[in-house]
């Protein structure tokens, strides 16, 4: 079953490369300027071909011997090149190697910076959630309960929010300069 599959596929290639010639031959035939240029090519390909037959037969011996050396030459050339790109290519590669482990160091450093600023954003979020809390009302048991709290030893969140405030005005008095609007949203962050 498999080798009629492949037999079939095999014969819509074919019947495909056969097509695309016939095309490729139809467009050359209806052009002229094509038509003239394939002539042209082929003749000088001719004539290319019976001169390197008419050197052969005047002297095997010198053609064979500089068909050999061409291809020398073109063998050492080619040698050249692989070298020099090998070359290139080892002096480059470590380049690249060190600039890839760059950008990955780079970027873990920015992922645990983004990390520990979300941390942070999370804080100043959950504080505005107290302040709003606090100007709302609501808060006002809360405040006196947890005053209570702090006073029997324990600590808690609102000791911290009670610091971070008497911070936060003295760094709003600083930004006060500026000409930021200071509007609270009620979207969670």
């Amino acid at each position: 079953m498999a080798k009629q599959t492949n037999t079939k596929a095999g014969s819509k290639i074919g019947l495909g490369i056969v097509i695309g010639a016939l095309s490729g031959v139809a467009f050359v035939l209806s052009n002229s300027a094509s038509r003239e240029k394939v002539k042209s090519s082929s003749s000088k390909l001719k004539e290319s071909g019976n001169k390197m037959v008419q050197d052969y037969k005047q002297d095997p011996e010198g053609s064979r011997e500089r068909v050999k050396n061409r291809t020398q030459n073109t063998v050492t050339i080619v040698r050249e090149a692989v070298t020099k790109l090998q070359e290139i290519l080892d002096e480059r590669g470590s380049e690249l190697s060190e600039q890839a482990q760059k950008v990955k160091d780079d970027s873990q450093d920015i992922m645990s910076s983004a990390k520990s600023t979300e941390q942070e954003l999370k804080d100043v979020g959950e504080k505005v959630k107290e302040a709003k809390t606090e100007l709302s009302g609501d808060g006002s048991a809360s405040t006196s309960s947890s005053s209570e709290t702090n006073a029997s030893g324990t600590s808690s969140s609102n000791e911290n929010t009670s610091s971070g405030s008497s911070n936060d005005s003295s760094s709003d008095e600083s930004s006060d300069d500026d000409s930021t609007d200071h509007h609270v949203t009620n979207r969670p962050v």
